[in-house]
């Protein structure tokens, strides 16, 4: 009879501490969350012109913004060179081929481009030397066309990126929604331990012919993280303070010297803001190795409490709640953890 092995392993044993980041990218499903060598969150890959993207990719656009594709397709192309004058070989009224008579520069293989002047017709660069044109095929268009000459322009030009979260942007065939903004940032010093607590309701069945649970379900779940923070910053505050309202200026009736402030107003019907946070914390016994937990979308859940006192710093005690989101697979619409090995 075989017997399963008995021990104690020192390095499953995980002793913080934990670096707590808002506003950080939601990764797809099978994917997580970006972390550098030093344990902060990166956006990830930049975007790249004529690539075959699939559904969930995430790719940075232009603007450092996060962006993820809705559905699979091919990126559109960059903006090329002037300089590309096209002549073509006709075969049966349509134009099947061509090559460089004066070679633009910039360009890559698998490039799309038309012609000015021309009718239409898509050429891809089929080769390319230090960005000079060798090569060139029709892909599609320009039936009855013998002759292309002009400057080069792209077929699709590179994507005016969308800056507001959930708005999409399309790009060629592929469709592009922001996931997240170029604002990643992090809560600073905290006090205690930051707790991350996963709920499941679990409801017993029952049935009366037994005198106790034949089965059980979960029928509700819940996730939360509880931090008390000790860097009081107004302009990250409000990325989660429900109810409040930012506004940073001068007032010239304050006094010389100390005119320029920061404040947060509160009060009234205001929409909820919902972020997506982290918990980064470096294994113990395992250099540069973490522990990273992410609640994908949250928002702030019970009252925020600002104690002031001389004897001890002021501290922000907040809890946050996930928010599950039904267009995920089930078992990952809330809440995931992975620690590297």
């Amino acid at each position: 009879m075989s017997t399963l092995p008995f021990g104690i392993n020192p390095n499953n044993i995980h002793q913080g501490p934990g670096n707590l980041w808002f506003n950080v990218p939601v990764p797809a499903t099978g994917s997580r969350l970006l972390i550098g060598a030093n344990g902060s969150p990166t956006l990830g890959a930049a975007w790249v012109a004529n690539t075959v993207y699939l559904a969930g990719s995430q790719v940075v656009d232009t603007a450092g913004n996060l962006q993820r594709a809705v559905n699979s397709g091919l990126s559109g192309t960059t903006t090329a060179a002037a300089g590309l004058t096209i002549t073509t070989t006709v075969s049966g009224g349509a134009i099947t081929a061509g090559t460089i008579d004066a070679a633009g520069t910039g360009y890559v293989t698998g490039q799309l481009f038309t012609v000015a002047g021309g009718t239409g017709a898509v050429f891809e660069v089929s080769a390319e030397t230090a960005g000079v044109p060798s090569a060139i095929s029709l892909v599609s268009g320009g039936t009855g066309y013998t002759a292309a000459t002009g400057a080069a322009t792209t077929a699709e030009p590179t994507p005016v990126w969308a800056a507001t979260i959930g708005a999409t942007t399309t790009d060629n065939t592929v469709v592009w929604e922001c996931v997240a903004l170029n604002q990643i940032y992090y809560a600073g010093a905290i006090e205690g331990a930051t707790t991350v607590v996963m709920t499941p309701k679990i409801e017993e069945i029952m049935a009366d012919q037994v005198a106790g649970p034949i089965d059980n379900v979960i029928t509700a779940a819940t996730a939360t993280i509880e931090v008390e923070m000790k860097e009081t910053d107004m302009l990250h505050m409000v990325n989660w303070f429900a109810g409040g309202i930012y506004g940073a200026g001068t007032d010239a009736g304050l006094p010389t010297g100390a005119q320029n402030y920061q404040q947060i107003t509160f009060g009234g019907l205001i929409v909820v803001p919902k972020l997506s946070m982290a918990v980064i914390s470096p294994r113990r016994n395992n250099l540069g190795k973490f522990v990273v937990s992410q609640l994908y979308k949250c928002s702030q859940a019970d009252a925020v409490t600002l104690g002031v006192t001389r004897t001890k710093e002021t501290m922000v005690k907040v809890k946050f709640s996930g928010l599950f989101d039904p267009t995920r697979p089930q078992g990952d619409q809330a809440f995931s953890i992975y620690w590297q090995v």
